[in-house]
């Protein structure tokens, strides 16, 4: 439990447990998490130990949630907030204009589902992936007490993992959502 009550803006946080193993999931499917040459993963780091404000961190495509205060281990950190991702940011990250908001990677047919039917994935990184995304959509389901915003996320992800499974069990037919071994 990422140690705060629910919202639904906390579930698009890239500095919480849920955005963290999402963060894994994406590196797994080949993206490189960086914002005009600055790793995402770096901005989250330095904001954490107080090397870049608030401010700062728009350089990693990153801004502060002012209205959720970051809890690690059920404890507050004293002046943290979590950290949600620039739109800007996420269309660089994975390559798509079209991209309006974090919720958008998780429609169906959509940015993530395309990754992991890229037939150069590897099984094992495409496996990896679904593993860090069922932590994620584990953790949101324990976390309930959603709205209708709250359950278009998890039910996004859970759709993304279901295809992106049915991808790992297909046979190799050499194209469509051919597999590497």
């Amino acid at each position: 439990d990422d140690g705060q009550g629910w919202d639904e803006d906390v579930t698009r946080m890239a500095n919480n447990t849920k955005g963290q193993a999402e963060l894994k999931g994406f590196q797994r499917l080949g993206f490189k998490l960086a914002f005009n040459g600055n790793l995402i993963q770096d901005g989250i780091t330095l904001y954490r130990e107080g090397r870049v404000t608030g401010k700062g961190v728009e350089a990693y495509g990153l801004e502060e949630e002012v209205k959720y205060p970051l809890f690690e281990k059920g404890k507050e950190v004293p002046g943290k907030f979590l950290l949600k991702y620039q739109t800007n940011a996420l269309q660089q990250i994975f390559g798509d204009q079209s991209i309006s908001g974090y919720s958008s990677l998780w429609e169906p047919g959509g940015v993530i589902e395309r990754a992991a039917r890229d037939p150069r994935l590897r099984d094992g990184a495409r496996g990896a992936a679904i593993l860090h995304f069922k932590e994620s959509l584990s953790r949101r389901r324990r976390q309930g007490g959603g709205d209708e915003k709250h359950d278009f996320m998890a039910n996004g992800i859970d759709k993304v993992i279901c295809a992106m499974e049915a991808i790992q069990l297909a046979p190799s037919t050499g194209g469509g959502g051919g597999l590497n071994p």
